[in-house]
């Protein structure tokens, strides 16, 4: 499927290295700001957890000021949560057509271990997203399906090259690698211990592929 392009991962955060990306101070576009503050906020204490009077004084401005810019609070994280995903397109189109659409996973671990903060507020949105009634909850629902169907569609086309075997469950096989990855990525949040998360993540994608290879 020529021009399939591979939308992957989400956002996350930890205690540790500062983000890389400018503080609020150091920001002049009020929106950036907003978004700074919230994802400090969000790897803080959650989405429920943070109130719009923190992310607007984290960002210098008064409440009204957010929302001149958000019609609430429940806009922001779907800003954060697409510009993550965006930046997973660039990362991943390349290979979005065949077997190696499994390997770039492995690509964006190693970003997300660049990017610690927005790594842990991915994670920390996505466990509030299994509330029943929490406004997240569509937007992971439809994320996921999407990437499982794309990464599957990869999978289809690497059969009909004659790369994968064609009784494999390309589906199943595509939901199994991001669980993986979500999986051993929590663990690292907790542990924070980046060369096993990497190595176990890496390895575990190597037995995958070589399991469905033709």
């Amino acid at each position: 499927m020529p021009g399939l392009k591979l939308v992957i991962y989400g956002y996350c955060v930890t205690q540790g290295p500062e983000r890389q990306s400018p503080s609020s101070a150091e920001l002049g576009d009020p929106r950036a700001r907003i978004l700074d503050s919230a994802t400090r906020e969000f790897a803080r204490s959650g989405f429920n957890g943070t109130s719009l009077e923190r992310i607007a004084a984290g960002a210098g401005l008064s409440k009204a000021g957010v929302l001149h810019h958000f019609a609430g609070k429940a806009a922001i994280p779907f800003a954060l949560l697409g510009g993550r995903d965006d930046a997973g397109v660039r990362l991943t189109e390349a290979d979005s057509t065949s077997l190696d659409v499994l390997e770039s996973l492995v690509t964006v671990a190693r970003r997300d271990l660049q990017q610690p903060l927005d790594t842990r507020v991915f994670a920390v949105l996505a466990g509030e997203a299994l509330g029943l009634e929490s406004p997240l909850r569509s937007w992971f629902r439809q994320r996921y399906a999407d990437l499982t169907a794309q990464i599957a569609a990869a999978l289809d086309n690497a059969v009909s090259e004659g790369l994968v075997r064609p009784e494999v469950d390309t589906a199943a096989v595509a939901a199994e690698a991001l669980a993986m990855m979500d999986g051993l990525q929590l663990q690292y949040l907790l542990d924070d211990d980046e060369a096993a998360y990497l190595g176990r993540f890496t390895a575990a994608i190597e037995r995958l592929i070589d399991g469905i290879k033709a």
